[in-house]
């Protein structure tokens, strides 16, 4: 599965306080604007953003190396007409994907997540257009190809 599809996945099995987005019901999308006429006032959103180099093996018979390790990293911008409700959703993301490990997501079949790192804890990027609380948490992933 894709990264935003794995976390989202494991995000919505591991905490009742998300519940993927579904039509128009759900708390927790993938990679949709905060400001889609879908989305109610509470919403946490995952996406992609930069990363860093790929680690590589290398074939000295074929001299070729390929990809062995992705390294994306996530955002999750959670919103709310309440400051606390938005600060609560980004740190229950925080909780479950902080120093995860050696972990197959979102099921044991699935892809193998060698680690999970929060880049700060969750903070404030200041009210949206509707003067409604945003709060953004960042992570860096390393992932098995």
């Amino acid at each position: 599965m894709p990264l935003l599809d794995d976390i989202a996945t494991f995000l919505d099995a591991q905490s009742t306080a998300f519940t993927l987005l579904s039509g128009t019901s759900g708390n927790l999308a993938k990679a949709i604007m905060l400001d889609h006429s879908a989305v109610d006032d509470t919403i946490a959103v995952l996406y992609e953003t930069g990363g860093s180099p790929n680690e590589y093996t290398f074939s000295t018979s074929s001299n070729s190396a390929r990809v062995a390790i992705e390294k994306p990293s996530l955002q999750m911008l959670s919103r709310s007409s309440d400051y606390q409700t938005a600060r609560n959703q980004a740190q229950v993301a925080y909780t479950i994907l902080d120093g995860l490990a050696a972990r197959n997501l979102p099921t044991a079949t699935g892809t193998l997540y060698h680690e999970i790192t929060a880049v700060q804890t969750p903070f404030s990027i200041g009210p949206d257009e509707n003067d409604r609380p945003v709060i953004s948490v960042n992570f860096n992933v390393w992932k098995q190809v």
